[in-house]
């Protein structure tokens, strides 16, 4: 690296700057790049909200997962039901209301439920799911907007995870458009 001068002053001749200080100016700044990337989690592969390898978040437990077939009964038992809870959007930047998902018997490709959302301004959205898959330790379904929503609600298909966690369900979701929201669900009924 060339030593670098600064505007010539009145007697002609520049102030250099030493090759150390260049060195170690270019040193500081090559550590905060690094360390904004790593701070950003802007490196692939970094991140619990990144897609696994199969395109789709990972599980909430570090157990073996089994395979996403549904099993010959559909639904395992813990998810059926009705849960509530607390959303948001953005990694948690954007609050989202509430989201009501009630969960019925279902198998692959038939219907599943649905997710109320309750916004906090008092309008609601509804979404439809249809059941991809099912095992004890995640649930897959495709979410579309029902039919009667308003126009404040997006009609766009998207895929949803829910992941038991304890007596809870983490509901994740794969919408880039709506902030890829999430919720922690706890039983309503």
């Amino acid at each position: 690296m060339a030593a670098a001068s600064a505007p010539e002053g009145p007697n002609g001749r520049g102030r250099r700057v030493s090759c150390t200080v260049a060195l170690a100016v270019a040193g500081a700044l090559a550590a905060v790049t690094v360390g904004s990337v790593s701070v950003l989690d802007l490196l692939p592969g970094n991140g619990d909200e990144r897609a696994g390898s199969d395109g789709q978040p990972p599980a909430a437990t570090s157990a073996p997962r089994p395979s996403d077939a549904a099993g010959a009964d559909g639904v395992p038992e813990p998810y059926l039901g009705k849960w509530s809870g607390r959303a948001e959007a953005n990694g948690g930047t954007i609050p989202l209301g509430t989201f009501e998902v009630t969960l019925h018997q279902a198998q692959p490709g038939s219907r599943l439920g649905k997710v109320v959302q309750h916004d906090l301004v008092g309008q609601t959205c509804t979404d439809v799911l249809t059941l991809k898959s099912a095992t004890p330790t995640r649930l897959v379904a495709t979410a579309e907007g029902a039919p009667t929503n308003g126009a404040q609600c997006a009609q766009t298909p998207h895929t949803i995870y829910l992941t038991p966690e304890a007596k809870h369900l983490t509901y994740t979701s794969k919408d880039p458009k709506a902030g890829n929201p999430r919720a922690r669900l706890s039983r309503a009924g």
